[in-house]
This record gives C-alpha cells, sequence and structure tokens, in this order.
C-alpha cells in the first residue's frame, strides 16, 4: 500500500468561520502554540489537482489533510499504533491545518469558530477508540483557540 494511503490519521472537510482579528485574547493562537512548544510547519503544496483552501465570503474551506514533511506516521491504530500514537498523528495534522488556515487567511486569530470537522482514523476492523485519536487534533485546537 503507499505510504500515502497507510497514514494513521487525516482530517477534511474542515469550515471555518473567519472575521477580523481577535484583540480579546492577550496572545495570538501562535503564541499559545508556541509557548506549548508547537510551531507550525511550512503549509503542504497539494499532491493532485486540488487547491488547499477556497474561501467563500466569510468561510473557509480546507481540502483533507495528513501529516506534513517527510517524517510522518504509518500504519493502522490498533495494530501497528497505539491510540496516544495515533493521536500524535492527529495532532500533527492539526498544525497542518494550521499553516494552511494562516496562509489563506493571513493569521489565526482571524478564526471566528469552526463549523464542521471530518476526521478519519486508519484503523484495523475492531478498534473502537476513535474518538481517543482525534482528540489529538481537538486538544490541539482547544489549546490554539
Amino acid at each position: 500500500m503507499p505510504k500515502s494511503f497507510n497514514k494513521p490519521a487525516g482530517l477534511g472537510g474542515i469550515l471555518l468561520l473567519l472575521g477580523a482579528a481577535n484583540v480579546g485574547f492577550a496572545e495570538s493562537p501562535e503564541a499559545r502554540l508556541a509557548a506549548a512548544g508547537h510551531l507550525l510547519p511550512d503549509p503542504t503544496e497539494p499532491v493532485a489537482t486540488y487547491v488547499t483552501s477556497r474561501r467563500v465570503g466569510n468561510m473557509l474551506y480546507l481540502s483533507g489533510h495528513g501529516e506534513c514533511g517527510e517524517d510522518y506516521t504509518t500504519g493502522k491504530v490498533g495494530r501497528d499504533l497505539t491510540v496516544e500514537q495515533g493521536a500524535a498523528s492527529a495532532e500533527k495534522v492539526g498544525l497542518c491545518m494550521l499553516a494552511t488556515i494562516k496562509a489563506a487567511a493571513g493569521e489565526l486569530s482571524r478564526v471566528k469558530q469552526f463549523v464542521r470537522i471530518l476526521g478519519m482514523v486508519n484503523a484495523t476492523e475492531d478498534f473502537t477508540d476513535h474518538p481517543k485519536v482525534i482528540n489529538g487534533f481537538s486538544n490541539l485546537m482547544v489549546l490554539a483557540f
């Protein structure tokens, strides 16, 4: 199986509501992430004929994402990876998506809310802890926003 189809976590169908920069927080989302040891990677380039984001009015739609870069996790959760490793992969996907959002919106503080998130986990048939894996992404978003 090609590596691109063997990643443990992917997220897609992200829909965000954008507005003016949020000045209610003392720190930016980037500063909160950096304080926790997270740095945004460079946004990924599409690997096929699609765009990574599309803005329509004040809504930003993102295409599906996997982990960025060359050093990414592969395998099935429940066979090759633990729940914790899957959650770490979902967190990396979240960082990649935040990089795409920042590139499209200019700054993460323009994000007002997430309208829809679709999380997918590459797991064994008997695996049932999908929400715990996707929490790697969710916890990162709570930290940032």
